[in-house]
């Protein structure tokens, strides 16, 4: 498992490395500067949403441990909306804060990028924030599933934001990224979810 979790985060550091230096090659400083700034935006709503699940990572494994799967699962989902609800919140918040700074022609919206790609980048967040979500639940039981999703997902999203991003500058690197989390990242996973929970728990059906 350690071996995988290294790959994994190994790809996954450089993916997402890539978007202000493609911005600063292709766009000039002024806008890897934007973009760079918005992400960090981008970055505290992920963290914030994080908390609500991550902190509950002992309790799934003393669950798992105690082979309750239905008090499991039923803990997890709830963690999950709340995670969910926050992301959300956040997200809509960080989004409008910027788009009035703009419309009030503030001099703090200059050193973000515009309503448009960070709207894009805030969705692909809260989708982002479902795959951490499942990713909690999988790694609890000391298993690593992911790691062909995150080399794939990874390499799809520098491939995307290069390509997209010489291109199309901020918005096209947003889009790509989006794509990848919307098209690639988010069913990918919750296959394996679903795949891994059947048969770690033993083919047992229950509802939620």
């Amino acid at each position: 498992m350690q071996w995988r979790l290294g790959l994994a985060g190994l790809v996954n550091y450089f993916a997402f490395s890539l978007f202000t230096p493609v911005m600063f090659q292709y766009h000039g400083a002024v806008v890897a500067g934007q973009m760079g700034m918005t992400l960090v935006i981008v970055g505290a709503v992920q963290a914030v949403a994080a908390i609500w699940v991550y902190t509950k990572v002992p309790k799934f494994g003393m669950l798992i441990a105690k082979r309750d799967f239905i008090q499991l699962d039923r803990f997890w989902l709830r963690t999950s909306l709340m995670s969910l609800v926050v992301s959300c919140g956040g997200a809509l918040a960080g989004w409008v804060s910027v788009y009035v700074l703009n419309i009030w022609h503030a001099r703090l919206a200059e050193r973000l990028l515009k309503p448009l790609p960070l709207g894009l980048f805030l969705i692909a967040a809260i989708l982002m924030q479902v795959s951490q979500c499942q990713t909690a639940y999988l790694r609890a039981h000391r298993q690593e599933p992911l790691v062909v999703l995150s080399v794939v997902s990874s390499l799809a999203i520098g491939l995307s934001v290069w390509l997209l991003g010489r291109q199309f500058g901020p918005t096209g690197a947003a889009v790509g990224y989006l794509g990848v989390a919307a098209a690639v990242i988010l069913p990918w996973e919750t296959a394996i979810w679903f795949n891994c929970r059947a048969l770690w728990h033993g083919h047992k059906e229950y509802s939620l």
